[in-house]
């Protein structure tokens, strides 16, 4: 027999917002708000294909400069993010990549004050993300001798078995920091018996993957499976454990663990 395992999938949220503040030419701020974002289907997709079959993460993804549209229409200074991004550990079940840009001026002498219309992540030549200013009520107001910073953040988050390890390599990632995040390897425990490990592909899909991984003639009742990515000479990093059922198993039979893994907005 082959009886089926009942595993729940996992999933990983992706999401953004740009924490902009605005400061008189004395270098007082003037006001603070934080605007959410809209992320490329780019950005999930070839994530997820690093996640399924390890291709590299195209550097076209890669932010690399921020520019903000005012609402009366000017553009801000463009500038580069340079050496100011990072990733930060996983806190809340939720890791955060940051670029960071100061003092964007507006591009042009206008009567009054205007707001922030959109924030635009970029790379050297792609839109990456934006952030609308329409959706902050009231949205902070800019004079033509203001300056501007921009904490533009991605933020991946997590059901809390996901490992840390997976979360902090996959923010690297955004940021243009090669990393090994192909899970490739399973393994069946019963308790804390090592019964089993196998490695499967995944099968790229856009924004999600799935396999039914095969482990043959399985002697004890297994309830637990471990997922993981190999580093290659025998090392696995532990992605995720979650428990099982397997009803109808027998002694000696082969067992099926379905796997999922999804990467939504």
């Amino acid at each position: 027999m082959q009886p089926i395992a009942s595993p729940k999938g996992q999933g990983l949220g992706l999401r953004g917002e740009a924490v902009v503040t605005v400061r008189d030419h004395r270098g007082r701020i003037k006001g603070h708000q934080t605007i959410n974002n809209s992320l490329t289907d780019e950005v999930r997709v070839n994530l997820m294909k690093k996640i399924t079959d390890g291709d590299a993460y195209p550097e076209i993804l890669v932010p690399v400069r921020i520019v903000c549209l005012l609402s009366n229409m000017y553009w801000t200074s463009m500038e580069m993010v340079g050496t100011n991004h990072s990733t930060s550990g996983v806190v809340n079940n939720q890791v955060t990549t940051e670029f960071s840009v100061s003092g964007l001026t507006p591009g042009g002498v206008f009567d009054g004050s205007a707001s922030i219309s959109t924030v635009y992540l970029l790379s050297n030549s792609a839109q990456i993300g934006t952030a609308s200013g329409d959706e902050i009520d009231p949205n902070v107001q800019v004079d033509d001798n203001d300056t501007i910073d921009v904490t533009y953040k991605i933020i991946l988050s997590r059901s809390p078995d996901v490992s840390d390890d997976l979360m902090v390599r996959l923010g690297n990632i955004l940021r243009g920091v090669d990393q090994n995040v192909t899970i490739s390897r399973a393994s069946l425990y019963n308790g804390a018996t090592h019964l089993q490990q196998t490695a499967f592909t995944l099968q790229w899909g856009g924004t999600s993957s799935s396999a039914n991984i095969r482990f043959n003639t399985i002697t004890s009742l297994p309830d637990i499976a471990t997922f993981y990515i190999y580093e290659g000479s025998g090392i696995t990093t532990q992605v995720y454990s979650e428990a099982i059922t397997v009803d109808g198993w027998g002694s000696g039979d082969n067992v099926i663990v379905p796997f999922s893994i999804s990467l939504t907005a």
